[in-house]
């Protein structure tokens, strides 16, 4: 109810089953307690260990009690089901493969917490009995295993990383504020259901240790004893398998792990070469294995040194069949050839991290990320200036090159044309996209976003016409990157480290950055602080960001999105000491602004100091 009636339309439909970690660690504690005082009343005199097959009836007893219990609780997990399903449907998100994934998310996120703690209530009242400390008991495992322990115990939790045995302590989400990625999907995976067998079997195994002073029949005391040894060694298998397959893209202490790797490399340790010219890509896509093949052409070195993600684990890098040696520091590989040559092989697979996530073969594979080995001499991701988290070097707008993509996966998009058995096509870049998500096609245009959104056919064209009026306001401050809007289009929300950014001659991909609609003012708002860097070619120049804010303040004049942009808002040096210089450009009008932020582009390298920028601010340009 808040969300449909929020007065700003928020959206972010996908998320919205993350808020059964707050029931589950809410309601949870009652049935713990309903648990513990029934057993606890029923194990007070203890009339189990009077007769010979006490222990059997009251296992039996307990037995019932937790089947009833499963049962209840399966029942009120398919009720908030079809509540889900029911406000998505209404909302227009139209009946996608999601509806299988929300089922399985609200089964192992709200029905598997509930079945365990009520089985840990019950180990409770055989341990402790009507002793007060039980309550603690009952405390200390709610808040350790419950569904919002990754708050409660952030400082904990937050550097538990998904491939550690420490995350096994817990039933619930890796991130409770976030449950569902663009075209990834929801955060299931087997390892889930792995985790709750863990549980099952561990509790199973301290249940059947603590009947077993009920137990009067030797046979089957020598049962449960047998058991008692079998169990274990399953419950090795299981938490191992588990741990093996667990995903590490909601992961905090996963996203922190692949900061502080980036932190740590150094931009110019390592020597780079790019002294050869690409000519063609032929890749073979199985599954997460790819193998490609690179056709050079002008090569004048012996030492190439080509981009390729760092936790893509190498195979092989051959010519000719035999095997090249190379060096590896970051995303960076140098070759170590005999003599130049025309091809080069590369055989790799795809593994799964925090920034770059594959899960249940569902990958997110942008243009811009070295999915595949490029020309280039610089890391993917270097310190931000405020030397907190790292922010994504995008790669330079390359000449278009052959390529050809060969593969079995259902592919949700693709730049490339399809010809025969093959994608081929000439391309500056290739975005490939397996995974969950919907298509438009409306003006010309052919359009991929996300399956939590809803239906855009109404919102897209006055999206489209916001950023078609953009680039053509653009091209009055600077040169574009492209002449027109691209045909192919990929929308995305939420995509971390500001990698969904690109545009190209054939296609563009865009984060909206926003959980408002797409046609939202809130939306538009934001597209032209985002649109100028990937539009308008970036400059190094110290003053850079300065003529980016005032770009932005001028585009959202244009745009009638935003009057005035407030400096003060922005902690970036350069613009700090040209504070008073922007907020008499910003008294300009339009036509002034526009003149003046040509000429500072297009001379912005010769610039000094603020003096000279100043300066032609008042009209003294050469």
């Amino acid at each position: 109810m808040l969300h449909k009636f929020d007065q700003f339309h928020i959206q972010d439909f996908g998320n919205l089953p993350s808020e059964i970690s707050g029931v589950v660690q809410i309601v949870s504690i009652f049935y713990m307690i309903y648990a513990y005082q029934v057993v606890s009343n029923e194990l007070q005199y203890g009339i189990q260990t009077f007769f010979t097959d006490g222990h059997r009836i009251m296992v039996e007893k307990i037995s019932a009690m937790w089947v009833v219990h499963s049962l209840f609780q399966l029942a009120l997990a398919i009720i908030t089901y079809g509540f889900y399903s029911f406000y998505f449907l209404i909302n227009g998100l139209g009946m996608t493969f999601l509806y299988a994934e929300l089922f399985r998310i609200i089964m192992t996120f709200l029905l598997e917490p509930m079945i365990l703690y009520f089985f840990m209530g019950i180990l409770v009242a055989i341990i402790c009995g009507k002793r007060k400390i039980s309550f603690f008991f009952i405390a200390v495992g709610w808040i350790v295993t419950g569904g919002m322990n990754s708050e409660f115990l952030g400082s904990i939790f937050d550097n538990i990383t998904a491939k550690d045995w420490k995350i096994l302590l817990s039933f619930s989400m890796s991130n409770i504020n976030s449950a569902y990625k663009s075209f990834i999907g929801y955060d299931i995976s087997l390892a889930y259901e792995l985790r709750f067998l863990f549980w099952l079997f561990l509790l199973s195994e301290f249940f059947f240790l603590l009947s077993l002073r009920w137990a009067q029949d030797f046979a089957l005391r020598k049962r449960i004893r047998n058991l008692l040894i079998v169990l274990p060694i399953v419950l090795l298998i299981v938490g191992k398998m588990a741990i093996l397959w667990m995903p590490n893209m909601w992961n905090n202490a996963d996203y922190d792990q692949e900061v502080k790797y980036y932190q740590k490399l150094s931009h110019s340790k390592s020597k780079t070469n790019e002294a050869y010219d690409i000519r063609q890509y032929v890749m073979q896509l199985d599954g997460n294995q790819l193998q490609v093949t690179v056709s050079l052409k002008n090569m004048r070195t012996i030492r190439p040194t080509f981009q390729l993600y760092h936790a893509y684990d190498i195979q092989s890098i051959t010519n000719n069949h035999r095997a090249v040696s190379y060096e590896r520091y970051g995303d960076l590989i140098t070759l170590h050839l005999k003599k130049p040559v025309d091809q080069l092989q590369f055989t790799y697979t795809l593994r799964s991290t925090n920034f770059h996530p594959i899960l249940r073969n569902r990958k997110l594979l942008i243009g811009n990320i070295a999915w595949y080995p490029k020309k280039n001499n610089d890391q993917m991701y270097r310190i931000n200036r405020d030397g907190i988290g790292v922010g994504f070097i995008p790669n330079k707008n390359s000449k278009a090159v052959k390529m050809t993509i060969q593969t079995k996966d259902n592919l949700l998009f693709i730049n490339l044309p399809k010809k025969g058995g093959v994608y081929e096509g000439k391309a500056q870049a290739v975005t490939l996209i397996v995974g969950q998500g919907k298509t438009l096609e409306t003006g010309g245009y052919h359009i991929t976003y996300p399956s939590d959104w809803p239906d855009i056919t109404e919102s897209a064209p006055t999206f489209l016409t916001f950023q078609e009026k953009l680039l053509t306001y653009a091209k009055e401050i600077g040169p574009t990157v492209v002449n027109r809007l691209p045909s192919k289009i990929v929308l995305t929300q939420n995509i971390t480290n500001g990698v969904a950014k690109l545009i190209n001659e054939d296609h563009f991909v865009y984060d909206t950055s926003s959980l408002y609609p797409l046609a939202s003012k809130d939306t538009l708002e934001g597209i032209p602080t985002e649109m100028i860097p990937i539009i308008i070619a970036p400059k190094k120049s110290p003053f850079y960001d300065a003529w980016r804010l005032a770009a932005t303040s001028w585009m959202n004049r244009k745009l009638n999105v935003l009057d005035q942009i407030q400096l003060e808002d922005f902690n970036v040096p350069s613009v700090k000491e040209g504070t008073k210089v922007l907020e008499e450009f910003q008294g300009k009008p339009l036509k002034e602004q526009q003149e003046f932020l040509k000429y500072w582009y297009a001379h912005m390298e010769e610039a000094t100091t603020w003096k000279e920028i100043h300066s032609w601010l008042k009209g003294n340009r050469k």
